[in-house]
């Protein structure tokens, strides 16, 4: 049965109102659990609370007031005894009074000590009651400010979900237009009638027909049949597809005009723009019907595929094309329709399309499509992910071995390998098909895990898809720790750290256990200059001992002027910090065994060389044969290390400071030791791959901004922050030393949270740029920061001092790194 749109209106208007009331009723259920029983238990604790202390204060009070009664009880018969025994003192008759004096005397002085006892005890009272009540009425204060602030926080969580509420139901609303505004009349009344006709019995004139004109017009009317089934089977049909893809390319045509965007495209082609032809109410309602079935489907995607290269739109049409798709999502859902293909193409292009406020911020089509229920859907993102990843597979199988057939026969090489190749154990082919497999399904995942993200899917749903895929796949556990890493970065999620009070108290503890009996001149060096600070450590061989590493810091991090008073410091330092004078390394010995046997390092020797000439080119301090003599032989020693690109600045930036080789060398080895980079140079690099975790997460917390641009455009730091950890700046900045060796020390002393305060003060200087940028813009400002080109001064001579500025602690760095454990633990459970 057929349908108007009216029919389909009222339908809709139906779920409409479920949907609603659902929304209504978990507004009711989120308000009871988050606002009211919480309220009506903190009621119940303050109301209990302030009862106590009330019945406390008040306790106190009468006891009180019951001595002072006593006491002025007490004090009425002493005044009362005195007057008598002074009135029988004055008395004429003296014989008589006397005795009587006497008596009196006595009972007016035992009054008296019963009088002073009691005022003892009011004072011992009222002590007790100054004592006692300061303490109530703190925690009176304390239960009020509680009761404020908690009042304060169920208004502020009221007012969030009733925001909630309003959103979701304008949402609603907004859906409910969408098919109120297909609703066509000419289409209803043609249904109508249609359906009408069917009741109708029509009345005729009848005539005389013969058996013979009759047999006649029956086979004229059989042959008529028969040429016109036969034109209408191999007509119809084609009309009907044509008719269809005319009302979708008219609507979308005019939702995505051509004229928005100046790029265009060959495949453009197979669909003509005409702008006159403006879509009908008819077109509207075939799309509409066309949406509930399978097959019209798949042609509004095709389509709409064919305009991805028209990304620009208004917000109504982005709006509108918004609401076409969550109509044929709705109708997916309904009909339990796991169309791959179609889920596929929509997860494509909802990051394609997008629309620009005033401000030129862009909300993309994703956004508007956030809120449909298809999306918490695992199984439906899991057949997508395997129907592309198996897509990307036979494309560049294809490719391979189309790019095979073009080189097949050419040369002697080419022969061998057409014949090895029908050896199945010559080239692995199996083995590189798995591998050409699992590098798509890692790419293809990594691709859906963006889009994951800007559905606003939940951590548990998404990472939970990513396991799976990543399980059917066969990944490794370390990739599938990349892609959990790269989900988890991505997510606007807060640390849970030890309040400021704790931290505080904390760093007073540290700082009480390190100084000791010092403390005070610890406290005072931070107000003392540095020659000043210098001038304590003569003062006496304890003096010495205890603050030479603290002075010697302040020297290099505070010191801001660089001079050679500085650069004798540095050297100084740096030995004692990297153990320069203490290690018993032979490096002579080593040296002239690799110079003797050069081979013995295999192909690292050509490496080495090759990058050493690329370095330092006529830089004054810097001799290229002790960079290799260095290099070659830390390679011999750590074999395990070897060399990695990245490590000529390491050497060359300590050789600038020692002028010596055997020095550089045993530096370079503490450094690599005690900050662990090994595992930073290690195959597949896994101690940069949660650098650059941390360093995400840390741009979601302290920079929400330019994580919210990197989110929107796909970018992380593994983008441009390599060499920030593999070379510690010292690629960047070898020509500009008042800026690197700062850096530099600060690194010799606070480790790899220097480098994360260094990053973190780059990123806030290139905020700006980065928040109004595209990804070409950002990747391009990001690779030329530290030439004299670039639009942002970032490594002026003040920049150590900003980024001393950086509040970070190594607390944060510490539970970054536990989140990225937790990682790769689960993906090695999967």
């Amino acid at each position: 049965m057929t349908l108007d749109t009216l029919s389909s209106a009222l339908s809709s208007l139906s779920a409409n109102q479920k949907q609603l009331l659902s929304i209504g009723q978990n507004f009711s259920q989120s308000l009871q659990m988050d606002i009211v029983e919480p309220l009506e238990l903190f009621v119940e604790h303050y109301t209990g609370t302030n009862s106590a202390l009330s019945q406390k204060g008040i306790q106190a009070y009468k006891q009180l007031r019951k001595a002072r009664e006593r006491m002025e009880k007490l004090k009425s018969k002493y005044y009362q005894a005195s007057a008598a025994a002074e009135r029988a003192e004055e008395s004429k008759d003296k014989e008589k009074s006397f005795r009587q004096a006497q008596n009196l005397r006595a009972n007016a002085n035992r009054a008296c000590e019963l009088y002073m006892d009691s005022v003892h005890q009011v004072n011992q009272k009222w002590d007790d009651y100054d004592c006692l009540m300061p303490g109530i009425m703190e925690s009176l204060q304390q239960s009020e400010e509680s009761r404020i602030h908690f009042l304060k926080y169920s208004l502020e969580k009221y007012v969030k979900h009733y925001k909630r509420l309003l959103e979701e139901s304008m949402n609603t609303l907004e859906e409910l237009s969408v098919v109120l505004g297909n609703i066509n009349s000419n289409i209803d009344i043609r249904v109508f009638v249609d359906a009408c006709k069917s009741k109708n019995c029509g009345v005729v004139r009848e005539n005389f027909v013969s058996y013979e004109e009759h047999k006649e017009l029956k086979q004229q009317k059989q042959e008529e049949s028969l040429k016109e089934e036969e034109y209408e089977f191999i007509d119809e049909d084609s009309a009907n597809q044509e008719a269809d893809f005319k009302a979708v390319k008219n609507i979308l045509n005019f939702l995505i005009p051509k004229q928005r965007n100046s790029v265009s495209s060959s495949s453009d082609s197979e669909i003509s723009e005409n702008n006159e032809d403006l879509p009908s109410k008819k077109d509207y309602s075939r799309v509409s019907d066309l949406l509930q079935h399978p097959d019209g489907r798949g042609l509004f995607c095709e389509v709409l595929e064919h305009k991805k290269n028209q990304t620009a739109l208004t917000y109504e049409s982005t709006a509108q094309l918004a609401a076409f798709i969550k109509n044929m999502f709705t109708s997916m859902v309904m009909e339990n329709d796991h169309d791959p293909i179609v889920f596929c193409k929509v997860v494509v292009l909802s990051h394609v399309f997008y629309s620009e406020d005033e401000h030129g911020k862009r909300k993309y089509l994703s956004q508007f499509l956030a809120n449909h229920n298809i999306w918490n859907d695992r199984i439906r993102w899991e057949q997508a992910i395997e129907t592309a990843i198996m897509a990307k597979v036979a494309s560049d199988k294809e490719y391979s071995q189309r790019f095979r057939s073009q080189r097949k026969g050419k040369g002697l090489l080419g022969t061998l390998k057409n014949i090895a190749s029908k050896v199945p154990s010559v080239f692995q082919k199996d083995l590189q098909e798995e591998r050409s497999e699992k590098a798509s399904a890692f790419m293809v995942i990594s691709q859906f895990i963006f889009h994951m993200i800007h559905f606003g899917m939940s951590l548990e749903l998404s990472s939970t898809i990513v396991l799976n895929c990543s399980h059917k796949f066969n990944l490794d556990s370390e990739r599938t720790c990349v892609l959990l890493a790269e989900l988890q970065a991505n997510q606007n999620t807060s640390l849970t750290l030890e309040s400021s009070s704790r931290i505080s108290e904390r760093l007073r503890r540290k700082e009480r256990n390190y100084w000791g009996e010092f403390m005070h001149l610890g406290l005072a060096m931070e107000f003392l200059e540095t020659q000043d600070c210098m001038s304590l450590l003569l003062v006496n061989k304890d003096w010495n001992l205890k603050l030479t590493d603290a002075v010697y810091k302040k020297g290099l991090l505070n010191f801001q002027k660089e001079n050679e008073t500085k650069d004798a410091l540095r050297n100084k330092v740096w030995r004692k910090k990297l153990r320069v004078d203490s290690n018993p390394v032979e490096y002579s010995a080593f040296l002239s065994h690799v110079s003797a046997n050069p081979k013995i390092i295999g192909d690292l020797n050509d490496v080495i060389d090759m990058d050493v000439t690329r370095s330092y080119h006529n830089h004054p301090k810097v001799s290229h044969q002790s960079l290799r003599n260095v290099l070659k032989t830390y390679a011999f020693y750590n074999p395990d290390v070897g060399y990695c690109q990245g490590m000529n600045y390491l050497v060359g930036t300590l050789f600038i400071v020692f002028q010596d080789e055997e020095a550089t060398f045993k530096a370079l080895i503490a450094l690599i030791e005690r900050f662990q980079m090994n595992t930073l140079f290690v195959s597949k690099l896994p101690k940069l791959k949660q650098f650059f975790y941390q360093l995400d997460r840390l741009l979601g917390i302290l920079l929400p901004e330019v994580h919210e641009v990197f989110r929107e455009v796909g970018m992380c730091s593994g983008h441009f922050a390599s060499p920030w950890f593999i070379t510690l700046f010292a690629s960047l900045l070898n020509d500009r030393p008042k800026v690197l060796y700062p850096l530099w020390d600060m690194f010799i002393y606070e480790g790899w949270k220097g480098v994360f305060m260094a990053a973190i003060a780059i990123l806030t200087k290139v905020s700006q740029h980065i928040v109004s940028g595209k990804f070409e813009d950002i990747m391009a400002l990001m690779s030329c920061i530290h030439s004299r080109a670039s639009p942002v001064e970032v490594f002026d001579e003040e920049f150590p001092k900003r980024v001393q500025s950086i509040s970070l602690s190594n607390e944060m760095l510490r539970h970054l790194e536990t989140e990225y454990e937790h990682l790769k633990l689960r993906a090695t459970n999967k």
